[in-house]
């Protein structure tokens, strides 16, 4: 599998993760400096990050990521997805997630739009 493959294969299994709520598989995939930033938190490392996730799923009975256009540019993947909350409430995203040399996530960037 070339590297642009696996890449957005990272991409899948982290929304797959997050949408099933597997905060250890989750977690694997984060380099140790992960940086996780959106419109409401902004969190560095591992514990912190893994902390922030742990919050999102213990205040969401459900929660889905749909993906809906993934476009790599060098190890930059950027992600249109629809986050679909307690099947009710709709957050339309945009994802920005970059990965190091060993193919770890170490930013994710995520934009309300």
């Amino acid at each position: 599998m070339n590297k642009d493959n696996n890449l957005k294969k990272k991409v899948d299994l982290y929304f797959d993760y997050f949408s099933n709520k597997k905060i250890e598989p989750l977690i694997s995939l984060f380099s140790d400096n992960i940086l996780l930033r959106d419109w409401e938190i902004e969190e560095s490392g591992k514990s912190d990050v893994k902390k922030a996730f742990e919050n999102i799923f213990k205040n969401t009975e459900k929660i889905k990521v749909n993906s809906l256009n993934n476009s790599l540019i060098g190890s930059r993947v950027y992600c249109e997805i629809d986050i679909i909350i307690n099947e009710k409430e709709l957050l339309k995203v945009v994802d920005i997630i970059d990965f190091n040399k060993d193919g770890l996530i170490y930013s994710i960037k995520a934009f309300k739009g």
